[in-house]
C-alpha cells in the first residue's frame, strides 16, 4: 500500500480517519534532550528540540492531530518534560491533555515504550475512557504525505489480525553490513529484492491490546510505504532542520 502523493505539513490536508473505537493520539516532546545530544541518533546537539517551545516545529504535528478530533471519539495528549512546551500547547485551547513529566521520568531513565504507555494510562484516568487504539505522532517528522494517517487506520480496520500499522520507506540497491572488525560484507539478496526501513515517527498506530502485551509493534505489523523523500526529514538532525527551514514561506513551519 502506498501513501498518497502531495506535500502537506504534518497532514494538514489529510482526510480525517474514522477511528477504531476510542482513540488516543499521543505527541511526545522530549525537551530534556536539548544540549545533550539526541539520544545517540547522530551524536550532535538536537537543534530541533531547541525550537519546540516556540511552536516553530511542533505546531504542524499538533494541527495534524487536532484535525482528527471532529471525526470520532478521539483524545489528544501531549507528554513533555518542558514547562515552555506545555504552556505553548495549552495556549492553543484545543482540548489537549498535558502530562508534564518530572526529572525522574525523563526518557533517558525510561524506555520509549514506558513513556507512551504511561501517557496512555494517565489519559484514560483523566478522560474516564478505555482506549482501543493508540496513534503516535512524533514532532520530529513534520512532513507527512496526504492521507498517511487515514491509510494507517484503514489498514487496521480492514485487517483485524494486525496489531500495528507503521510507515516504512523502501531501500533499493545493494546493502552492506559491518562485522565486529569493521569489515563490510554485502547482504546477499535475490535480484530485485527491496528492503523496508521503519519510520515510526511519521505514523505509528497500534491496538491497545498490543501495548497491553508490552510491545509497540506486536507480532503482526502492517506497512504503509512512503516513497516521498521529503517526508523522511528528521528534525533531530541539524541537516534535517536546515532542509525543513527551506520550506519556510511554502509550508507553515
Amino acid at each position: 500500500m502506498n501513501s498518497s502523493s502531495g506535500l502537506s505539513p504534518s497532514g494538514l490536508n489529510d482526510p480525517c480517519f474514522v477511528p477504531l473505537g476510542p482513540t488516543v493520539i499521543i505527541v511526545p516532546a522530549r525537551a530534556g534532550d536539548v544540549g545533550q545530544g539526541d539520544g545517540g541518533k547522530s551524536g550532535e546537539e538536537s537543534f530541533f528540540l531547541a525550537d519546540l517551545a516556540s511552536g516553530r516545529v511542533i505546531d504542524p504535528t499538533l494541527a495534524s492531530a487536532e484535525r482528527q478530533v471532529a471525526r470520532g471519539d478521539i483524545t489528544l495528549i501531549l507528554t513533555t518534560d518542558s514547562d515552555a512546551i506545555a504552556d505553548h500547547v495549552a495556549a492553543r485551547q484545543a482540548g489537549w491533555l498535558i502530562r508534564k513529566r518530572g526529572q525522574e521520568e525523563s526518557e533517558r531513565g525510561n524506555s520509549y515504550f514506558a513513556v507512551l504507555d504511561t501517557a496512555r494510562r494517565w489519559a484514560e484516568e483523566q478522560s474516564g475512557k478505555t482506549f482501543s487504539t493508540i496513534l503516535v505522532l512524533e514532532p520530529s517528522h513534520p512532513f507527512r504525505p496526504v492521507g498517511l494517517i487515514t491509510e494507517a487506520a484503514d489498514l487496521l480496520a480492514h485487517n483485524p489480525a494486525l496489531d500495528t500499522a507503521v510507515s516504512v520507506v523502501p531501500e533499493y540497491g545493494n546493502l552492506w553490513v559491518a562485522d565486529s572488525y569493521g569489515h563490510l560484507d554485502r547482504i546477499q539478496t535475490r535480484e530485485g529484492s527491496v528492503f523496508y526501513r521503519e519510520i515510526a515517527g511519521l505514523t505509528l498506530m497500534m491496538r491497545a491490546s498490543c501495548m497491553d502485551r508490552g510491545s509497540l509493534m506486536g507480532q503482526d505489523v502492517g506497512f504503509i510505504v512512503v516513497e516521498e523523500q521529503w517526508a523522511l526529514i528528521d528534525l533531530h538532525e541539524p541537516s534535517g532542520l536546515a532542509m525543513a527551514r527551506r520550506f519556510e514561506g511554502v509550508l507553515d513551519l
